[in-house]
């Protein structure tokens, strides 16, 4: 942009110049009235003082009365004080002044030698200036719509291809327009889904609840058994409005982790004990190997709760019988924990949606939860400044890796 301000100025200049000397050649015209009068004193002067140079100012004055009816309106008189500005001197220092008629003039024909280059100037001038404010205004009169139909929530529009070619810096600005555009939408798009799935995932417990209420009315004898499943509903809605909130806090980009040095093994080793005692009715071992220190700053009870979502997750989707793998290590640049399951794995294309909140799949039909466990340990790894991810596993299930910065 900075390139093409400065052509648009220098072409104004060189065009102006152009075409002022363009004008002059075609329409033959001469220089202003003063500046041919004293061009010609100027010339008379320099033929006068010749002879005054060899015969004095009586040869220079003689020479005059043969050229006076050539040069009309100029004089040349003595002049005893030889302060005139167009004189002729010889070597005993008498002058004669050369002189021209003085005439009374307006400001305007003043300024007339000059109204030419200024209106050729102020046309080409206006040409370019119509033509750089087209280039700089359409860009953002296109940025202004588009942001004014975000304001009405049309989340779709982009502007990156409208400003192709303007120049690098509105292609930046329409790219950084675009990436903003396609966040809110991801926002609005996830918002809506959550609302979506919350609605869904309470509809059920609340329908149960209701039953249950109904039944204890006509059946006042089966309140143990209805008592039991009320509890089981209720305290799934509690745990459920719990990661609501938790998920609700890491997406807040202003909330700030409490950061404090730690061993990430001391973490790690409760919920491997836990995991083992949630997995042995199914025949479910967890097998652990890694390092005894795995040092770092970060918040205990986010990661905790990253980790042991993470290794439910891979309990609650292996088969019986199986074996969950719990490696963690420090690989030099940052601390690795990778689980490893042999449960139905998801199609290579659900990867990326792994840990979107209440995101399910087909081959997690029949398993309970409440769909938040990975959109939490993801939101929890991120806020730490590491990263998880998920891939397929060869023989079947799948690969969760969490990166964690060290200390």
């Amino acid at each position: 942009m900075y390139l093409r301000i400065f052509a648009v100025i220098w072409s104004a200049i060189l065009m102006t110049s152009l075409l002022f000397a363009a004008l002059i050649s075609l329409l033959d015209l001469g220089p202003p009235r003063d500046t041919q009068i004293l061009l010609e004193m100027e010339i008379l002067r320099s033929h006068l003082q010749a002879f005054a140079d060899t015969g004095g100012v009586e040869a220079a004055q003689s020479a005059w009365g043969q050229l006076q009816a050539a040069h009309p309106g100029i004089t040349v008189v003595p002049d005893p004080t030889c302060s005139a500005r167009v004189m002729v001197s010889d070597d005993m220092a008498r002058c004669l002044a050369l002189q021209a008629p003085t005439e009374a003039r307006s400001l305007l024909s003043r300024l007339e030698p000059m109204l030419m280059p200024l209106s050729i100037g102020a046309l080409i001038s206006a040409v370019l200036a119509a033509g750089l404010t087209r280039l700089l205004i359409r860009p953002l009169r296109r940025l202004g719509t588009a942001m004014g139909a975000l304001a009405r929530g049309s989340l779709q529009t982009r502007v990156s291809q409208d400003l192709v070619g303007l120049g690098s810096e509105m292609a930046q600005l329409g790219t950084a327009f675009d990436s903003a555009a396609a966040r809110l939408q991801d926002l609005a798009e996830n918002r809506r889904r959550l609302l979506h799935d919350l609605s869904h995932e309470l509809r059920s417990p609340l329908a149960r609840l209701g039953a249950a209420v109904g039944l204890l009315e006509k059946h006042p004898d089966r309140h143990g058994q209805m008592m039991a499943q009320m509890e089981t509903d209720i305290s799934r809605m509690d745990r459920m409005i719990s990661e609501l909130l938790t998920l609700s806090l890491l997406t807040n980009p202003e909330q700030q982790i409490e950061r404090k040095t730690l061993d990430l093994m001391d973490i790690l080793e409760p919920i491997l004990s836990d995991a083992s005692f949630e997995g042995e009715p199914r025949g479910i071992s967890v097998h652990f190997s890694g390092e005894d220190r795995l040092p770092m700053t970060g918040d205990a009870e986010l990661l905790h709760r990253a980790i042991e979502n993470t290794l439910r997750n891979a309990i609650a989707y292996s088969p019986d019988h199986s074996e969950v793998e719990v490696a963690a290590r420090d690989d030099g640049q940052a601390l690795q924990i990778e689980i490893r399951d042999r449960g139905p794995g998801v199609a290579p294309e659900e990867l990326s949606e792994m840990f979107s909140p209440f995101r399910r799949f087909a081959s997690s039909e029949g398993t309970k939860g409440s769909g938040l466990g990975l959109a939490i340990a993801q939101r929890a790894v991120t806020a730490h400044d590491g990263a998880i991810e998920a891939r397929l596993r060869d023989g079947g299930g799948l690969i969760l890796r969490l990166r964690l910065p060290k200390a």
